[in-house]
């Protein structure tokens, strides 16, 4: 259900990590034993999915019966069997220098800090903007009340002169 998926199931990175792994579940281990891959137990694998399936149940009976030390070694072998294959691809991606996890997390936090250098720098544009458009204000502001002042003195005086020219007639 993709309505489920978390937030990196659809990184690049590391959606090549399930089929590594189920290819690895269907692989033989270099052995010369009875049971080498999962399928001699009668598990497989999906490939659609990520789940294991006891499909044969007799030879799951006969490998713990008869090859019970061979099918200990396919999974827990130190060099060959499954859970140290599973283990050294989960220590790649893990890996504190170079692995793929690591990775991402670098470069997700250098894109944090981009990010926050951008919006540090917007930030200033904005500020200096602002500083700008306050100043014209502040000047469109003293020009208006200058215009004010004369408007005033213009009408003050042309009011003043009209009557002062009505009187001397």
């Amino acid at each position: 259900d993709s309505t489920k998926n978390g937030v990196l199931a659809s990184d690049s990175h590391l959606t090549f990590l399930a089929p590594q792994l189920r290819q690895m579940a269907d692989q033989a281990i270099n052995s010369t034993s009875t049971v080498r891959m999962l399928s001699d137990l009668g598990v497989d694998s999906n490939a659609n999915d990520n789940t294991l399936t006891a499909v044969d149940t007799t030879d799951l009976q006969n490998a713990l019966t008869n090859n019970l030390s061979d099918g200990e070694s396919c999974c827990n072998d130190l060099s060959n069997g499954r859970t140290s294959t599973v283990q050294t691809v989960l220590d790649e991606y893990n890996d504190s220098l170079n692995g793929v996890i690591v990775n991402e997390q670098n470069n997700i936090s250098t894109q944090i800090s981009y990010n926050q250098q951008q919006i540090s720098t917007m930030q200033e544009v904005l500020n200096a903007q602002q500083t700008t458009l306050e100043n014209e204000f502040a000047l469109l502001d003293q020009a208006e009340a200058n215009a004010q002042s004369l408007s005033g003195i213009i009408n003050g005086s042309s009011s003043s002169g009209s009557s002062g020219a009505l009187s001397s007639l």
